[in-house]
């Protein structure tokens, strides 16, 4: 019971200083450290999911192709390298956003990645940074909705 109770000091550390960048790297380890729980779930049920047979290979491959950055940032992160390990989610929530908007259409639920991957770097990069992952953002969904508009 006392090691659940300490788990989030475990897991991203104490609260730094007051200063800049001592908050970002703290909002960047406790980013990754969410985003690690929540797919080391998703990760499990899918691959009970694949073991019973109900979901294929490719739910079990794209969940470990989203893992495996997540958990290189993570330990860049745990060994210093936050400023280099801010930028993984990021890339992710982009890519996961258009990927599947180009898969599935731009009317799907996935166009809340994009959201989440404009308000990220709000906490974790500096406003350089947050308004260039807007102009990603918005090129992203206006080529998907042009490919999208040249297949149909």
């Amino acid at each position: 019971m006392n090691t659940l109770r300490h788990l989030p000091y475990t897991l991203v550390g104490p609260y730094p200083a007051d200063t800049t960048d001592g908050r970002r790297e703290y909002m960047t380890k406790v980013a990754l450290a969410m985003m690690a729980i929540a797919l080391a779930v998703c990760t499990l049920l899918v691959f009970v999911g694949w073991l019973a047979g109900g979901l294929g290979a490719s739910s079990m491959a794209l969940m470990l192709l989203i893992d495996l950055p997540i958990g290189a940032a993570w330990r860049l992160v745990r060994r210093g390298y936050w400023r280099q390990g801010r930028y993984v989610p990021l890339v992710i929530l982009l890519g996961l956003g258009i990927g599947v908007n180009y898969t599935a259409g731009l009317s799907t639920t996935f166009v809340v990645f994009y959201a989440v991957a404009i308000l990220l770097p709000g906490m974790l990069c500096d406003s350089k940074v947050h308004w260039s992952v807007l102009a990603v953002s918005i090129q992203g969904y206006v080529a998907v909705g042009w490919a999208a508009g040249l297949t149909t």
